[in-house]
């Protein structure tokens, strides 16, 4: 049986893609967001999961977050701690599988951006995402405190200008 393509598809053609395709200023706006969206003031504990090259993550730790990022591809986390370390960043960046406990919780709040929803196998991701959210982030899908809020993935359109809230 073959390994799911998830496993070995974010390798250094496809994170030289990402690197190229995504202006800082975008990171910056995403981030802008998630300090909104999350809630939550540094030196909160936040969740980046995955975090891939770490654009956001990064990002975070540098506005004061505690940040944890998580991510399938080792080549990823390697790239994303060396860019941590020219940057002067205090960052936890561990290779991991997001559909899994997450380690090192719980946390203050959570996000998960990008593509990554192609990788549950699981006919209901956001399912799966909400249980990994439960397990890292007290409170988190269903309660009636805003910590809500902190457990929603908040995706957003960039064809359609529109955000939209699922989770």
């Amino acid at each position: 049986m073959s390994s799911p393509w998830y496993e070995s598809f974010f390798g250094s053609l496809a994170l030289d893609f990402w690197r190229a395709a995504v202006p800082p200023q975008l990171t910056e706006q995403e981030v802008q967001f998630l300090a909104w969206a999350l809630a939550v003031e540094p030196p909160a504990r936040l969740l980046d999961f995955p975090c891939g090259l770490g654009r956001h993550a990064l990002a975070l730790a540098a506005r004061g977050y505690q940040v944890t990022g998580l991510d399938l591809s080792a080549e990823a986390i390697a790239a994303a701690q060396a860019d941590a370390m020219a940057q002067g960043l205090s960052i936890r960046l561990e290779r991991g599988d997001m559909r899994v406990p997450v380690p090192g919780g719980p946390y203050d709040g959570a996000c998960c951006l990008g593509n990554s929803f192609g990788t549950w196998s699981t006919p209901r991701p956001n399912a799966s995402s909400a249980t990994s959210t439960r397990w890292s982030v007290p409170g988190a899908a269903g309660s009636s405190t805003p910590a809500w809020r902190r457990s929603r993935c908040f995706l957003t359109s960039s064809r359609s200008g529109r955000s939209r809230q699922a989770g």
